[in-house]
C-alpha cells in the first residue's frame, strides 16, 4: 500500500495489532541476569550512563530523546518532499525483550521514502505511557516504527495513542507530523536519528495497554524515559 503524509521532525528506535493474550513471562532471577537496564531503581534512566561505558551518551548527549513538543514553537517547514510509504503483508517475529514488546520484520516488508531516500522497515516496539509529550500532555502509549536505509541511517516514525476504543489495525498514518533531530530513547542512546512524531494521536483500549505491559519485567512496566532537554534543537512541523 502506498500513501503520503506530513509530519513533525527533530534531528536525533511502531505499529502493532494487539489481542488480550499476554506473552509468557520468565522468572525474575533469569531476567535480572539479562536486562542491562530498566526504567526504575538502581538500573533506571538516571543511572543508565553508569551501567555500561557504551551508554555514556545517555548522560552527555545533546540530542537526546524523548522531548516535550511545544506545538506553538514548532517551525513550519516544507524542505522535504511528501513522505511515501509502501508496506506488504509478511510473516513476522514477535519478541519479548522484557523492557518492551517488539515485532521484527524481514527485509521484504516494505519501506518509507523520505526526500527521495528509502528506509526499510526493520522493527516496531512499544512504550507505555508515551515517551514524547505534546504541550506537556502525556499519552497512554507510543509505538515506534524503526526504518534503516542502505547506508545505515535510521528513521523512526512514532505514533501516540490515547485511551479510547481499541485500534484493530493501527495502520492509518495521519497527515501532520513533527520532525525531531535526536537519539534513540533507550541505551546506548545513539544520536543523529531522524525521528518523526505523528501529531494527531490514535486510540487504544485499556485492555490493549494491559496486554502490552503484562510480559514486561516489573521495573519496566512503565517503559518511558523522562523527557530530555531540547538544547539548541528546533522541532519542525510538516503538513500536506
Amino acid at each position: 500500500m502506498a500513501a503520503r503524509f506530513g509530519f513533525f521532525t527533530l534531528t536525533v528506535s511502531v505499529l502493532i495489532i494487539l489481542g488480550s493474550d499476554a506473552l509468557t513471562t520468565s522468572t525474575s532471577s533469569k531476567v535480572e541476569e539479562t536486562l542491562q537496564f530498566t526504567y526504575s531503581g538502581a538500573t533506571g534512566p538516571d543511572k543508565w550512563a553508569s551501567l555500561n561505558p557504551n551508554f555514556s551518551l545517555c548522560a552527555t548527549g545533546k540530542l537526546q530523546s524523548p522531548i516535550n513538543i511545544v506545538s506553538a514553537q514548532a517551525v513550519r517547514s516544507s524542505k522535504w518532499k511528501p513522505l511515501i510509504r509502501n508496506y506488504w503483508a509478511v510473516n513476522v517475529t514477535l519478541v519479548d525483550n522484557k523492557f518492551t514488546v517488539a515485532i521484527e520484520y524481514p527485509d521484504d516488508t516494505g519501506e518509507i521514502s523520505l526526500d527521495e531516500k528509502q528506509y526499510r522497515l526493520k522493527q516496531m516496539h512499544w512504550h507505555s505511557p508515551s515517551e514524547h509529550r505534546i504541550n506537556g500532555n502525556r499519552f497512554a502509549a507510543e509505538l515506534h516504527m524503526v526504518h534503516v536505509s542502505d547506508d545505515g541511517k535510521v528513521l523512526v516514525v512514532a505514533t501516540l495513542f490515547q485511551l479510547g476504543r481499541p485500534d484493530q489495525v493501527l495502520q492509518t498514518i495521519d497527515k501532520k507530523l513533527y520532525e525531531l533531530g535526536r537519539s534513540s530513547s533507550v541505551p546506548p542512546c545513539t544520536e543523529h536519528l531522524i525521528y518523526l512524531v505523528i501529531a494527531k494521536p490514535r486510540c487504544i483500549s485499556k485492555q490493549q495497554v494491559a496486554a502490552l505491559k503484562a510480559p514486561l519485567h516489573i521495573r519496566c512496566k512503565n517503559n518511558a524515559r523522562p523527557c530530555q532537554p531540547l538544547n539548541a534543537r528546533h522541532v519542525h512541523l510538516y503538513q500536506d
